[in-house]
């Protein structure tokens, strides 16, 4: 990438440029890391991506202009990349951005591809088959439940720095979707940790 572009995208997108230059190959980083293309077009459809098209790096101008199915996967650095590009140009404050996270989780998780997922189960089955409920949407990413009373924690795995504490407060969120359309009530989120290669939260219900 020529320095003119590098410093139109740091300028335009500063929170992208700063997570794609912590990973090893920037977008081309850990092309086995996948997520399920319907979370790219719930993001189409909840902001106008087209309006950044021409300022994203060729390959996510790509992918925003010619999504692939829902069904598809497509490298989660993309996806990843994609959610800082719209924090930096539609939001710059995280608890609007965490707040259109949970409700735009909501509305995926609600619709009816995937509603059929979290019904007819107790809370706390439903929370023990988080790992592969998160196996639906995402490869190359672990989800390990640690089971505790009326909660427990939450651990992600994942190559070096492919997610942050930027993607977990989201994330979270979208575990807290998940146990809401089962049934738990007051849901709450805390104890949110990260390092290089992991990041975790506590989960508790009534």
């Amino acid at each position: 990438m020529s320095s003119e572009l590098l410093l139109l995208h740091r300028q335009r997108f500063p929170s992208m440029v700063t997570y794609l230059g912590l990973l090893p190959r920037g977008l081309d980083s850990y092309p086995n890391c996948q997520v399920k293309a319907s979370l790219l077009h719930s993001l189409k459809t909840d902001l106008p991506l087209d309006s950044l098209v021409e300022s994203l790096p060729s390959a996510l101008q790509e992918i925003v202009t010619q999504p692939p199915p829902v069904s598809s996967w497509i490298p989660e650095v993309y996806f990843r990349a994609l959610l800082r590009a719209s924090f930096d140009s539609f939001f710059r404050d995280r608890r609007k951005y965490v707040a259109w996270g949970y409700e735009a989780q909501r509305r995926v998780l609600s619709s009816p591809l995937y509603r059929p997922l979290f019904m007819v189960m107790s809370t706390e089955r439903g929370f023990r088959l988080a790992s592969s409920r998160w196996e639906n949407f995402h490869k190359g990413v672990s989800l390990t439940v640690h089971m505790g009373e009326r909660g427990g924690r939450i651990v992600f795995e994942f190559p070096a720095h492919l997610l942050t504490l930027f993607d977990l407060e989201v994330t979270m969120c979208g575990i807290r979707v998940a146990l809401e359309l089962i049934g738990a009530r007051d849901v709450q989120l805390s104890e949110l940790a990260e390092n290089a290669t992991s990041m975790s939260g506590l989960v508790t219900w009534r």
